[in-house]
């Protein structure tokens, strides 16, 4: 018994990652705010796992991003996340097995600094951050993710396309290392004071072979002259 109870608990941990995913969706382009400027944009993500059998929703994100221009081309940016995981994940169907208190939720903060090397075409973002809550060990949790930006207008200030392939860095020695690519739309009638921002990405870990996608919405609105 205690034999089968053990392999249970590593089959279970193992599979930790495929319960709740990283934050990996974008929600923005490769535009800095300007300076001394602000933008905040509230979003809300639907996340699911994907294999070669099948397909399901393991968890909804509840975001908001803040940034501020330091200058013309240089943002620091904040975000929140409130991550509600589905009752469907694997650790929660597993943990009705052993009596463990389903994981529920966890929040995420994040923050780091935006570079724009070409005016309102290409950005470098390097956020850092963790997961807390739920009685899940923060430490473990950090991640550094360096993300390019790119932009591609279809509509001068009105409509862009925004592509972000990202590398999801784990600053703890027994997590993998992720790769995701974002692809979403910002249109607005005036891109530097609010946009819409429809995204759906894709995350990977090269040593798995299923992935997770996202679908997300996000509304961006700025302030300040």
């Amino acid at each position: 018994m205690k034999t089968k109870l053990f392999l249970l608990l590593l089959i279970i941990s193992s599979f930790i990652f495929k319960s709740c995913a990283p934050v990996f969706s974008e929600l923005q382009g490769a535009r800095t705010v300007g300076k001394n400027r602000i933008e905040l944009t509230p979003s809300y993500s639907s996340v699911s796992i994907s294999s070669e059998t099948n397909s399901y929703e393991v968890q909804k994100d509840f975001g908001l991003q803040a940034a501020y221009g330091l200058t013309s081309n240089f943002d620091f940016r904040f975000r929140y996340e409130y991550i509600w995981i589905s009752e469907n994940s694997l650790f929660n169907n597993s943990s009705n097995l052993l009596g463990i208190e389903p994981l529920k939720s966890v929040n995420v903060l994040g923050m780091g600094p935006k570079y724009c090397f070409v005016k309102d075409i290409f950005s470098f973002y390097l956020p850092i951050g963790l997961a807390f809550g739920g009685g899940i060990n923060a430490d473990k949790t950090w991640e550094l993710h360096p993300t390019l930006l790119f932009s591609i207008p279809l509509s001068k200030n009105k409509v862009e396309l925004n592509i972000s392939p990202k590398y999801l860095v784990s600053l703890a020695n027994d997590n993998d290392d992720l790769i995701a690519f974002n692809f979403g739309v910002s249109f607005s009638d005036d891109l530097t004071k609010w946009a819409v921002r429809p995204e759906y990405g894709l995350l990977y870990d090269p040593k798995d072979s299923g992935h997770y996608s996202h679908f997300s919405i996000g509304f961006s609105i700025c302030f300040g002259k």
